[in-house]
């Protein structure tokens, strides 16, 4: 049941998105394009349609985006932060964009966009294993480095997962986890595979998969990896040797610790990193340009005010979730987006989302997605009582 039309035919709206889904790891050139469109037909849309997607998730993000524009406004380095914020502009184009669309389409075409994105993400996991065995340290994508690689292929493990089979279509997916799965453990970053493992767990605890779907799984998982180890070991054997190698959190986090206490309202601004940070002289890699995770970087940017924003738009993730997640009107979608959420939330510990455009356009494409479902089926609900 559509509730809310837009002046553009269904058709046009799944092409736009289904082409932003495609090229997510494949083009940034493209992907950019696409997100440009889409919020170029949100903004000439039905007024009443964007008043009708203007849900609790998008006021959250509105409120987010002036406390953003206002911590830059304040900073003590503003052409930085104006800069920071124009990043994570992407963000905000592909959320509102989403927001409307996504709701004016039919839970069947919702079920295509789906499964178009995991599909993808399988094809973007075998170019990274390729990518590996040609002979890069670790697994990467044409258009990122491995981090953000690893970052979406664990939001597509989620949705892999976490979402209902057809009948006899287990006998692929599981083969297509394998995939996936290989594709963050070459990625050789600890968070990411151990986010993986615990969505394997949780996908046992929740009947989700079986354990002999899981055995399978973990079994060319570590056929396929092992063979990609045995043709390029050098940074899995640096890895083996020193655990801690390359890695600079502890400084960066201890960096900020020290930070703790100074501008805790507002922060420093967007992109203040470079300008605060005060241990550059213990830093191995003198590149760094944020502080590795977005909860961390969200109140040295912009402060308890910030840090609380991005606290409640999570923690209403979680509340409707539990609220819906047996509601006789749920999306069979409901819990594999939300796992996917999870997922990046997870991620986000130890990474930066805002900070990258691609990473940033999921979250958009995902809490979205999200905020249709909730929202469509409450509606839903509402007119039937009537």
């Amino acid at each position: 049941m559509e509730l809310i039309k837009s002046k553009y035919s269904s058709k046009v709206i799944m092409t736009l998105i289904l082409l932003t889904v495609s090229t997510i790891l494949l083009s940034l050139f493209l992907l950019q394009i696409f997100i440009s469109i889409l919020f170029l037909l949100f903004l000439f849309d039905f007024f009443q349609s964007k008043k009708k997607s203007f849900d609790v998730f998008a006021k959250l993000i509105l409120v987010f985006l002036l406390v953003r524009i206002t911590t830059s406004f304040l900073s003590e380095n503003p052409s930085e932060s104006y800069s920071a914020l124009i990043r994570e502009i992407y963000f905000y184009l592909s959320f509102f964009s989403f927001s409307l669309f996504l709701k004016t389409l039919s839970e069947d075409s919702l079920k295509k966009i789906i499964t178009w994105f995991y599909n993808v993400g399988v094809i973007v996991a075998v170019i990274g294993i390729v990518k590996f065995i040609s002979g890069v340290p670790r697994a990467e994508s044409i258009t990122s480095g491995p981090a953000t690689f690893a970052t979406y292929l664990t939001i597509v493990l989620a949705v892999l997962l976490f979402k209902s089979l057809e009948e006899g279509e287990e006998n692929k997916t599981w083969i297509k986890q394998a995939f996936v799965f290989s594709g963050i453990f070459l990625v050789l970053a600890r968070t990411h595979i151990a986010i993986a493992l615990l969505l394997f767990l949780g996908g046992i605890v929740f009947k989700k998969i079986k354990f002999s779907g899981l055995i399978k799984t973990l079994l060319l998982t570590a056929v396929i990896s092992s063979l990609a180890i045995i043709s390029n070991s050098y940074y899995f054997n640096v890895r083996k040797d020193d655990p801690m190698s390359y890695s600079n959190r502890d400084v960066i986090w201890g960096g900020a610790l020290n930070l703790n206490g100074e501008h805790p309202l507002l922060g420093f601004g967007p992109g203040s990193f470079k300008g605060v940070f005060p241990d550059w002289n213990r830093l191995m890699d003198k590149g760094v340009s944020n502080w590795h995770s977005e909860w961390i970087q969200m109140y040295i940017e912009s402060g308890v005010l910030g840090l609380s924003i991005s606290l409640i738009i999570a923690g209403f993730v979680f509340y409707m979730y539990a609220r819906r997640r047996n509601g006789l009107r749920s999306s069979k979608l409901l819990t594999p987006i939300f796992a996917a959420l999870v997922a990046l939330y997870l991620s986000s510990v130890t990474n930066c989302i805002l900070y990258s455009i691609i990473p940033s356009i999921l979250f958009g494409f995902l809490l979205a997605f999200y905020s249709r479902l909730i929202v469509v089926e409450d509606r839903i609900t509402v007119e039937e009582k009537r």
